[in-house]
Protein backbone atom coordinates (compact mmCIF):
# COMPACT_ATOMS: atom_id res chain seq x y z
CA UNK A 1 0.00 0.00 0.00
CA UNK A 2 2.58 2.41 0.91
CA UNK A 3 4.55 1.30 -2.12
CA UNK A 4 1.57 2.54 -4.38
CA UNK A 5 1.51 5.90 -2.84
CA UNK A 6 5.05 6.41 -3.27
CA UNK A 7 5.04 5.41 -6.85
CA UNK A 8 1.97 7.87 -7.47
CA UNK A 9 3.68 11.15 -9.33
CA UNK A 10 4.11 14.07 -7.71
CA UNK A 11 1.95 15.88 -10.32
CA UNK A 12 -0.87 13.49 -9.33
CA UNK A 13 -0.73 13.63 -5.79
CA UNK A 14 -0.68 18.01 -6.51
CA UNK A 15 -3.80 17.29 -8.80
CA UNK A 16 -5.33 15.33 -6.28
CA UNK A 17 -4.53 18.27 -3.41
CA UNK A 18 -5.89 20.75 -5.81
CA UNK A 19 -8.86 18.85 -5.85
CA UNK A 20 -9.46 17.77 -2.17
CA UNK A 21 -9.41 22.05 -1.64
CA UNK A 22 -11.33 23.06 -4.29
CA UNK A 23 -14.30 20.94 -3.04
CA UNK A 24 -13.49 21.70 0.49
CA UNK A 25 -13.24 25.72 -0.46
CA UNK A 26 -16.64 25.17 -2.40
CA UNK A 27 -18.54 23.01 0.60
CA UNK A 28 -17.70 26.22 2.89
CA UNK A 29 -18.91 28.70 0.09
CA UNK A 30 -21.80 27.17 -0.22
CA UNK A 31 -22.40 26.96 4.20
CA UNK A 32 -21.63 30.30 4.14
CA UNK A 33 -24.63 31.08 1.46
CA UNK A 34 -26.78 29.30 3.43
CA UNK A 35 -25.98 30.87 6.29
CA UNK A 36 -26.17 34.41 4.76
CA UNK A 37 -29.48 33.40 3.37
CA UNK A 38 -30.73 31.92 6.63
CA UNK A 39 -29.43 35.26 7.92
CA UNK A 40 -31.53 37.16 5.91
CA UNK A 41 -34.68 35.02 6.10
CA UNK A 42 -34.54 35.55 9.70
CA UNK A 43 -34.47 39.16 9.71
CA UNK A 44 -38.01 38.97 7.35
CA UNK A 45 -39.55 36.00 9.38
CA UNK A 46 -38.52 37.35 13.06
CA UNK A 47 -39.05 41.40 12.26
CA UNK A 48 -41.31 41.79 9.63
CA UNK A 49 -43.65 38.93 9.95
CA UNK A 50 -43.83 38.74 13.79
CA UNK A 51 -42.36 41.43 15.78
CA UNK A 52 -43.88 44.38 13.54
CA UNK A 53 -47.62 42.59 14.16
CA UNK A 54 -47.06 42.08 17.72
CA UNK A 55 -46.17 45.87 18.03
CA UNK A 56 -49.00 46.59 16.40
CA UNK A 57 -51.16 44.21 18.54
CA UNK A 58 -49.24 46.25 21.68
CA UNK A 59 -50.38 49.38 20.16
CA UNK A 60 -54.03 49.09 19.68
CA UNK A 61 -54.04 47.45 23.28
CA UNK A 62 -52.73 50.47 24.80
CA UNK A 63 -55.05 52.57 22.80
CA UNK A 64 -58.07 50.30 23.85
CA UNK A 65 -57.34 50.28 27.84
CA UNK A 66 -56.92 54.34 27.47
CA UNK A 67 -61.10 54.33 26.84
CA UNK A 68 -61.90 53.08 30.18
CA UNK A 69 -59.04 54.14 32.22
CA UNK A 70 -59.98 57.60 30.77
CA UNK A 71 -63.48 57.56 31.98
CA UNK A 72 -62.37 56.31 35.50
CA UNK A 73 -59.11 58.90 35.43
CA UNK A 74 -61.30 61.37 35.05
CA UNK A 75 -63.82 60.28 37.21
CA UNK A 76 -61.51 60.70 39.67
CA UNK A 77 -60.02 63.75 38.57
CA UNK A 78 -56.61 62.14 37.91
CA UNK A 79 -57.43 63.21 34.22
CA UNK A 80 -58.91 66.87 32.94
CA UNK A 81 -62.19 65.86 31.04
CA UNK A 82 -61.06 68.34 27.73
CA UNK A 83 -57.44 65.91 27.46
CA UNK A 84 -59.92 62.75 27.43
CA UNK A 85 -62.64 64.63 25.30
CA UNK A 86 -59.87 65.69 22.27
CA UNK A 87 -58.66 61.88 22.60
CA UNK A 88 -61.68 59.42 22.54
CA UNK A 89 -61.70 59.93 18.33
CA UNK A 90 -58.18 59.22 17.97
CA UNK A 91 -58.56 56.10 19.75
CA UNK A 92 -61.69 54.84 17.67
CA UNK A 93 -59.77 55.63 14.77
CA UNK A 94 -56.39 53.73 15.93
CA UNK A 95 -58.56 50.39 16.76
CA UNK A 96 -60.50 50.75 14.19
CA UNK A 97 -57.29 50.68 11.75
CA UNK A 98 -56.11 48.09 13.48
CA UNK A 99 -59.03 45.60 13.07
CA UNK A 100 -59.73 46.49 9.35
CA UNK A 101 -55.99 45.96 8.86
CA UNK A 102 -55.64 42.75 11.18
CA UNK A 103 -58.63 41.35 9.17
CA UNK A 104 -56.59 41.72 6.03
CA UNK A 105 -53.51 40.28 7.55
CA UNK A 106 -52.15 36.87 6.93
CA UNK A 107 -50.26 36.72 10.27
CA UNK A 108 -53.64 36.10 11.98
CA UNK A 109 -54.21 33.13 10.00
CA UNK A 110 -53.23 31.00 12.60
CA UNK A 111 -56.14 29.32 14.19
CA UNK A 112 -55.57 30.63 17.81
CA UNK A 113 -54.92 34.09 16.64
CA UNK A 114 -57.77 34.10 14.26
CA UNK A 115 -59.84 33.21 17.35
CA UNK A 116 -58.74 35.80 19.54
CA UNK A 117 -59.03 38.68 16.92
CA UNK A 118 -62.49 37.35 15.77
CA UNK A 119 -64.04 37.46 19.35
CA UNK A 120 -61.61 41.03 20.27
CA UNK A 121 -63.23 42.84 16.94
CA UNK A 122 -67.05 41.23 17.33
CA UNK A 123 -67.24 42.09 21.04
CA UNK A 124 -65.79 45.34 20.41
CA UNK A 125 -68.67 46.34 17.50
CA UNK A 126 -71.07 45.04 19.72
CA UNK A 127 -70.25 46.75 23.06
CA UNK A 128 -67.47 49.39 22.15
CA UNK A 129 -67.86 50.69 18.90
CA UNK A 130 -71.45 52.45 19.73
CA UNK A 131 -70.49 54.16 22.84
CA UNK A 132 -67.86 56.02 21.23
CA UNK A 133 -70.52 58.84 20.29
CA UNK A 134 -71.95 58.38 24.00
CA UNK A 135 -68.76 58.73 25.99
CA UNK A 136 -67.69 61.65 23.78
CA UNK A 137 -71.17 63.86 24.39
CA UNK A 138 -70.47 62.87 28.36
CA UNK A 139 -67.07 64.46 28.35
CA UNK A 140 -68.72 67.41 26.74
CA UNK A 141 -71.13 67.89 29.25
CA UNK A 142 -68.41 67.07 32.26
CA UNK A 143 -70.85 65.40 34.32
CA UNK A 144 -68.67 62.46 36.81
CA UNK A 145 -72.06 60.48 37.32
CA UNK A 146 -72.99 60.14 34.10
CA UNK A 147 -68.80 59.40 33.00
CA UNK A 148 -68.36 56.81 36.06
CA UNK A 149 -71.87 55.35 34.96
CA UNK A 150 -70.07 54.38 31.39
CA UNK A 151 -67.11 53.03 32.79
CA UNK A 152 -69.49 50.80 34.74
CA UNK A 153 -71.18 49.93 31.86
CA UNK A 154 -68.39 49.28 29.60
CA UNK A 155 -66.01 47.68 32.41
CA UNK A 156 -66.86 43.88 31.36
CA UNK A 157 -66.63 44.38 28.06
CA UNK A 158 -63.29 46.20 27.81
CA UNK A 159 -61.67 43.56 30.14
CA UNK A 160 -63.09 40.85 27.63
CA UNK A 161 -61.32 42.88 24.60
CA UNK A 162 -58.44 43.23 26.78
CA UNK A 163 -57.75 40.03 27.56
CA UNK A 164 -57.83 38.99 23.79
CA UNK A 165 -55.04 41.38 23.10
CA UNK A 166 -52.77 40.24 25.76
CA UNK A 167 -53.73 36.42 24.57
CA UNK A 168 -52.46 37.55 21.25
CA UNK A 169 -49.39 38.99 22.18
CA UNK A 170 -48.26 36.32 24.37
CA UNK A 171 -48.70 33.73 21.48
CA UNK A 172 -46.42 35.92 18.93
CA UNK A 173 -44.13 36.47 21.79
CA UNK A 174 -43.57 32.54 22.02
CA UNK A 175 -43.70 32.40 18.55
CA UNK A 176 -40.69 34.75 18.35
CA UNK A 177 -38.45 32.56 20.47
CA UNK A 178 -39.42 29.75 19.02
CA UNK A 179 -38.41 30.83 15.62
CA UNK A 180 -35.32 32.33 17.21
CA UNK A 181 -34.27 29.39 18.32
CA UNK A 182 -34.41 27.45 15.72
CA UNK A 183 -32.11 29.87 13.47
CA UNK A 184 -29.99 30.09 16.27
CA UNK A 185 -29.39 26.48 15.67
CA UNK A 186 -29.34 26.25 12.04
CA UNK A 187 -26.49 28.53 12.03
CA UNK A 188 -24.68 26.89 14.97
CA UNK A 189 -24.83 23.99 12.63
CA UNK A 190 -23.31 25.95 9.68
CA UNK A 191 -20.80 27.14 11.93
CA UNK A 192 -19.76 24.03 12.88
CA UNK A 193 -19.33 22.73 9.54
CA UNK A 194 -17.73 25.36 8.59
CA UNK A 195 -14.58 24.27 11.19
CA UNK A 196 -15.03 20.88 10.22
CA UNK A 197 -14.66 21.78 6.16
CA UNK A 198 -11.66 24.15 7.48
CA UNK A 199 -9.59 21.15 8.78
CA UNK A 200 -10.17 18.96 6.71
CA UNK A 201 -8.71 20.91 4.33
Amino acid sequence: MFDFIKNIKISTKLLWISIVSVVGLMLLSGISINSSLTGSKALETIYEKNVVPEAEINHAREQFDKILNDLIHVTSEFLPTGQARDRIYILKKDLDTFFQKAQKSDFFDDPYLKKSLDEAYKRYKKDISPMFDVIHAAYVKDDPIEIGDIAIDIEEASHYISKRFVNMSKFTNKRIKKISEDIRETLNLNYNLNIIVSIII
